[in-house]
Parts: structure tokens; sequence; C-alpha cells
């Protein structure tokens, strides 16, 4: 006899008072509330599409159990480690937790745009570009108008 193998339900479904499932919203595994499914990243191989925990819940997880720092640390960071902006006064950038992929140590909390930066450039190509960017101040590239 041939095993197929079937997809689990999902593990917690949010139902309004009468028992009709509510659409588009979803219990959090963690926390228990019930939230829109904007409130959740994508999963394809979860059934209904999304994690089974919300966005913030995550980040807490993976901040305390992957990156294994205190979370109050986190919160209470109030401004970027590399370029000191306030994180209360531009919250376009979010803050992030910056670490090594190579040793997986925490090396600080950036904003979002110097952690994407970091991430591509290593001290000598930062060196080299800073050393570009000296040189070439002098040096004016525009065509002359007559």
């Amino acid at each position: 006899m041939c095993k197929i193998k079937r997809r689990r339900r999902p593990r917690r479904t949010a139902f309004a008072i009468f028992g009709e499932k509510l659409l588009g919203c979803k219990q959090c595994g963690l926390c228990d509330k019930v939230m829109g499914h904007d409130e959740y990243s994508r999963d394809a191989s979860s059934v209904d599409g999304f994690r089974s925990t919300c966005r913030e819940c995550s980040k807490e997880y993976q901040i305390a159990h992957i990156y294994s720092i205190d979370t109050s640390l986190f919160h209470d960071s109030s401004h970027c480690d590399s370029c000191g902006i306030d994180f209360d006064t531009i919250p376009a950038r979010q803050k992030v937790v910056d670490h090594c992929h190579d040793s997986g140590r925490v090396r600080g909390i950036l904003c979002s745009a110097c952690n994407v930066v970091e991430g591509f450039l290593t001290p000598t190509a930062l060196r080299d570009l800073a050393n570009y960017i000296e040189r070439t101040t002098t040096i004016d590239l525009r065509k002359k108008t007559q």
C-alpha cells in the first residue's frame, strides 16, 4: 500500500463569533493575536501560503534565538552604530542586526542603509573607494560650455 503524504492543516485559524472563517485573517502561533495576512510573511510550503507567526514575532524570535542577543538591547538602541543617525528621526531607516555571515558573530545594530552598503563593501574596497573619491574631487570631467 502506498503512503501518500498529506499536507497538514494550518495550526490555528481565526473564526468570527458565529463560527465563520475570517477571510484574510490568521492567528499568530506565538502571540495569539488575530491579524490580517499583510502582517505575515509569505511561505510557499505552508497550506495557506503564509508563515505561522506574524512579522513582529518572527523578528523577535530571530533576534533572541538566531543572533542570541537580548531583545531589549536591540529595542533600546537609539542610533546606528555606523553613521550615528537617530532611528526615531528617520523611520524609513529600520534598525537591523549586523552580523558576520562567516562566523555568525553579531557586530552591532545598524540602519538598513548602512547594512546594505556594508554588505557590498569589504574594508579594502571601502578604502579604495575613499581614495578614488579623494583623487577625483579635483577633476571635472563635464564638457565645458562656451
